[in-house]
């Protein structure tokens, strides 16, 4: 950190120390510096004006930003014949959460400072600082010894998608921010991904009998979230500057450089500018809650949206869909550039290559569910699931694994339970087949 910035964060926790009274400002001010240099006086002046309407909640990173952008200051470190040193730190005084916050309303932790946070989370100051640097500088984070392993992953439709899953010691940190502050959030009643009692299912049951569906796709929907919308995020909740911060850089992720030269970084839908930057690590416990918190905003406005126009709207993760009467092709093309210029005001991108528009004439489908009369299988899922239950009753498991899954037998349950939850007879049918199979010893 530049030495001017460093002193101006510390005179902004001085100003912040204690009351918002100029004379006790410059005080606390001269006792951080252990000097009173001429510019001070004015400095702090011109801070108490610029910032007396919305002082209490002002952050210390405004504060700071706005001391390192005053000339007054800037010439008098520049003009002093002695380097200007701070020789006593004033450490941030505990925010209580207001009674109103939404952290307070829904029962979550009560952290008002790092301190809280160190304690909540059983962390020393030397182990926080550890694992917050662990999205490193742009550029400079090293895949061997930050806090993430690295996988590339294949896109159906082409493309590729970079998994960053947190080891162990940060996945436990994460895990439990997600359970104990962003699980229990209320989300839009339109959200059906990464919550709980709602599915895949469900948000495809929103669109059952529609004349037309409207389908769209969000690109790179985890690296699109920003570390400033992540900050946000947590601000909202009633927590201190301070304290959000720390919470938003657990929980976000800058990419090394060395893991973007990987030759499948080419294939990324938006390039690798995403990555360089901090952001949400698609494979981290809390990037779900995280992502959906980010596009509450999107939510509202295409609900909203959609209300007006007599349709429906529903979101599970990157993929959502407005459904509802017919209309004519000019009216869809200026539904769907509005939609995008919505997505793209609030942070996001379309993949328009997975935009579509279904009638009723052809199969409509919403989440891997057919939605044209009821939610139903795809027949040629249900086909080719049958077919290997079959194959397996025939000639045994163990060649029918294919994919190698490690536990197949507990593959094909799980796959038969998702069946048997959209069209419980077919899902019978299929359990029948299943329990024919004889499996070796070792397998069951």
């Amino acid at each position: 950190m530049r030495y001017d910035r460093w002193l101006a964060a510390r005179l902004a926790d001085a100003y912040q120390s204690g009351p918002p009274i100029t004379r006790e400002m410059n005080q606390r001010a001269a006792l951080s510096l252990a000097q009173h240099p001429d510019w001070l006086s004015p400095l702090t002046r011109r801070m108490r004006a610029r910032f007396h309407r919305a002082w209490e909640t002002t952050s210390a990173h405004t504060l700071t930003e706005a001391i390192l952008a005053d000339r007054g200051f800037q010439r008098g470190l520049a003009l002093s014949s002695d380097p200007v040193q701070v020789r006593h730190i004033f450490l941030p005084s505990p925010q209580e959460l207001p009674p109103d916050s939404p952290a307070a309303q829904w029962g979550l932790p009560a952290l008002r400072c790092a301190g809280d946070l160190l304690d909540w989370l059983h962390l020393t100051p030397e182990d926080l600082n550890w694992l917050t640097q662990a999205r490193g500088e742009p550029g400079r984070a090293s895949s061997r010894l930050g806090h993430y392993c690295y996988r590339w992953l294949d896109k159906p439709r082409g493309g590729a998608r970079l998994l960053e899953a947190p080891k162990s010691w940060l996945k436990t940190v994460q895990r439990r921010i997600h359970q104990e502050i962003l699980a229990p959030l209320p989300l839009h009643d339109a959200v059906h991904g990464f919550r709980a009692e709602r599915s895949s299912l469900t948000h495809a049951r929103v669109h059952i009998g529609q004349p037309l569906l409207l389908k769209f796709d969000l690109k790179d929907f985890f690296p699109s979230v920003t570390y400033a919308q992540i900050y946000r995020a947590f601000r909202r909740l009633g927590y201190g500057h301070q304290v959000a911060r720390l919470l938003s850089k657990l929980c976000s992720h800058v990419t090394p450089n060395e893991i973007l030269r990987h030759p499948a970084a080419r294939h990324l839908e938006r390039g690798d500018e995403l990555f360089r930057r901090a952001h949400l690590p698609q494979g981290a416990p809390t990037s779900p809650a995280l992502a959906n918190l980010a596009a509450a905003h999107l939510d509202r406005r295409l609900s909203a949206l959609a209300d007006r126009m007599g349709r429906r709207y529903s979101r599970y993760a990157d993929d959502f869909v407005l459904s509802g009467p017919t209309m004519s092709p000019g009216a869809i093309e200026r539904l769907q550039a509005l939609v995008g210029a919505i997505a793209l005001d609030e942070g996001f991108v379309l993949n328009t290559r997975k935009s579509a528009v279904i009638g009723q004439g052809a199969r409509q489908q919403v989440g891997g569910v057919v939605v044209n009369a009821k939610a139903n299988i795809p027949r040629k899922d249900y086909d080719a699931l049958k077919a290997v239950l079959h194959n397996c009753v025939r000639f045994g498991p163990v060649g029918q694994n294919r994919q190698s899954h490690e536990d197949w037998a507990a593959h094909l349950r799980g796959r038969i339970a998702y069946m048997a939850g959209i069209n419980p007879e077919k899902g019978r049918r299929l359990l029948a087949l299943y329990q024919r199979i004889v499996w070796p010893q070792e397998s069951v």
